[in-house]
């Protein structure tokens, strides 16, 4: 049992000077990103060290690796990535253990906007769509039924958007994700795109 996730952005948010765009998404409309101060967006499943600046959304991508030792990389059915953006097509996911965290510096008092895209491309092969939990810190945030909350599905193809605006009192917050015990259809891994 595992999961996966490919995109993961998280960002600092000051009222006075956040402002909001709208981008072209994949062949499904528009999606917001807040711009604000500080911003990272994370390309889960990118080699390490690497970056780019993602043509449709102006938003720089950086390698999810700084932020977590766990997981492997793949990417979706190559047959699907016309369909998505570059930051789609790659996920990390977790084949081994029942939780896995994305370890983020974050400063006392601060707003935060966190948002995590979850797109089954059949990255596994398995054509099962996963179901896994979020966690922030020790706290629930949300499950992820890649078949239930379909929002976006071609061949097979699942996108995504769970957002969190919240204040953090901790220096340091760790993102879990938490894969469900199996079923007949959670047998899938769990992913990060």
């Amino acid at each position: 049992m595992g999961y996966a996730i490919p995109t993961i952005g998280i960002g600092a948010v000051d009222k006075k000077s956040a402002r909001q765009r709208k981008y072209p998404s994949s062949r499904n409309g528009t999606h917001r990103v807040t711009i604000g101060r500080w911003f990272i967006s994370l390309d889960c499943g990118l080699f390490p060290d690497e970056q780019y600046t993602e043509f449709a959304t102006g938003l720089q991508y950086s390698s999810d690796s700084n932020f977590i030792q766990t997981g492997k990389i793949s990417r979706i059915q190559r047959s699907l990535e016309e369909n998505h953006l570059k930051p789609q097509r790659t996920v990390r996911y977790f084949p081994e253990g029942m939780r896995n965290c994305y370890n983020i510096t974050v400063k006392q008092g601060t707003n935060y906007l966190i948002r995590v895209r979850a797109i089954y491309g059949n990255y596994d092969g398995l054509n099962h769509y996963p179901m896994f939990d979020l966690y922030i810190g020790p706290n629930y945030w949300v499950t992820i039924d890649t078949q239930k909350n379909n929002i976006f599905d071609t061949k097979r193809t699942l996108f995504l958007r769970y957002e969190k605006k919240r204040i953090y009192e901790n220096a340091i917050t760790f993102r879990c994700h938490v894969g469900k015990k199996p079923a007949p259809r959670r047998n899938s891994r769990p992913y990060f795109h």
